[in-house]
């Protein structure tokens, strides 16, 4: 007496190490971007700089003496000094402001130039002011905070988005790949199928089979995935920025890898059933 069918045949073929590859590379691929993404966004100092009141001064290249430069900062302390508006300068390079933008432009980053900071309401003749500060500085670069700032903040967040659409498009591609997956697996099932309905199989049942082993295999590349993709971010982010603190990214993408996990395995999930649930109406 032969055995009777207990279940259809899912480990016959690829499609069981497909699915499973296909979900550790994009989840790897969609966690690593959306973790740039996180890196590169512009920080909550930058962001502040740029809505402060006053000015960036850009001094000539002349000034890079030494003794050129301690003259220059005399003159315009002596200066700054009668502006009642003005409540502090100091000179600063936008490493000060991000540890990240050295990794994009090393050489500007090292630039050395001077911040005025004006009070909270000040009514400065902006016009005398620019007068009086080329006249001490010849050749110098007067700019408002806000725009100067802005330009650097533009080019964070140009990187930023960048990442966020790469990891998008990762998702939606492993999106792809399931939906191809599922449907060729009914397909390649399909004799086995009818088979199961004309012996009584309802079609929950079926249903419930190919959800059991999906769900498994969504869970088991979707975590190799992540772990992975936190294995290699973590240490490599710290390389880039060693001012972050080690133990603080770690919790951070942690709880990001869990958000993302749980997501992810919700979305294909629902996806997964959708498609069932076409194949199955095929079926009918």
């Amino acid at each position: 007496m032969s055995n009777p069918l207990k279940e259809i045949p899912f480990k016959q073929g690829s499609t069981s190490a497909m699915l499973s590859a296909v979900c550790a590379l994009f989840m790897f691929l969609t966690f690593l971007s959306y973790s740039f993404y996180h890196l590169f966004s512009p920080p909550q100092e930058l962001e502040t700089a740029a809505k402060r009141l006053g000015y960036v001064l850009v001094l000539p290249e002349s000034d890079n003496e030494p003794q050129a430069h301690r003259n220059t900062m005399g003159f315009l302390d002596h200066m700054l000094s009668y502006v009642d508006d003005v409540i502090g300068h100091k000179e600063f390079t936008m490493k000060d402001y991000s540890s990240i933008l050295p990794l994009l432009m090393d050489e500007e980053t090292n630039k050395v130039y001077v911040e005025i900071r004006l009070a909270h309401k000040a009514e400065l003749n902006e016009t005398q002011f620019r007068q009086d500060i080329e006249g001490i500085i010849p050749g110098v670069e007067v700019y408002k905070r806000g725009p100067f700032f802005a330009e650097w903040l533009a080019k964070l967040d140009s990187v930023s988005q960048a990442s966020r659409s790469v990891a998008i498009m990762m998702f939606f591609a492993l999106c792809a790949c399931v939906i191809v997956l599922v449907t060729g697996c009914f397909n390649i099932h399909h004799d086995t199928i009818q088979t199961l309905r004309f012996l009584g199989a309802s079609q929950g049942y079926i249903t419930r089979k190919f959800q059991r082993f999906f769900s498994l295999r969504f869970l088991i590349g979707s975590s190799i995935g992540l772990l992975v993709a936190l294995l290699v971010f973590v240490p490599f982010a710290w390389v880039l920025d060693p001012s972050l603190k080690m133990g603080v990214l770690f919790a951070k993408e942690m709880a990001r890898l869990l958000i993302m996990g749980v997501s992810g395995y919700g979305l294909l999930l629902i996806l997964m059933r959708l498609i069932l649930s076409l194949q199955a109406r095929r079926l009918a």
